[in-house]
């Protein structure tokens, strides 16, 4: 199912929304608290997130200069627009293990690297 590749990952590439969504997993806060640092609406920041909306809420800046192995793995994710069932359906895992994987938490990351090639 993998089916985006790792072309164009790299932080200058990214878009609004991308950015947006790397602040928030930096900063380890889901979408919710992420809407009221921001001084929003959930229903807003999640269009921000998904550039829905022409607003750029994140600056260029605050990302860096590098993305993590895991944070080109989310990325990949999310521009293949599939679901965390639906990765852990292809690599034959729960997808409570995916979450592990994705949150970062796991020793266990290569094989979210292995899946998307990075």
């Amino acid at each position: 199912m993998a089916t985006a590749t790792p072309q164009g990952l790299a932080v200058s590439d990214l878009s609004p929304g991308e950015r947006l969504f790397i602040w928030r997993h930096r900063k380890g806060v889901d979408q919710f608290e992420a809407a009221r640092l921001k001084k929003t609406t959930y229903r807003v920041y999640g269009k921000w997130e998904r550039d829905e909306v022409t607003i750029a809420p994140c600056p260029k800046g605050a990302v860096g200069s590098e993305l993590t192995r895991l944070e080109k793995c989310l990325l990949l994710r999310r521009r293949a627009k599939i679901t965390q069932r639906e990765l852990a359906a292809d690599m034959s895992v729960s997808t409570g293990w995916v979450k592990v994987l994705e949150s970062g938490r796991s020793e266990y990351e290569d094989s979210l690297h292995s899946y998307w090639c990075v």
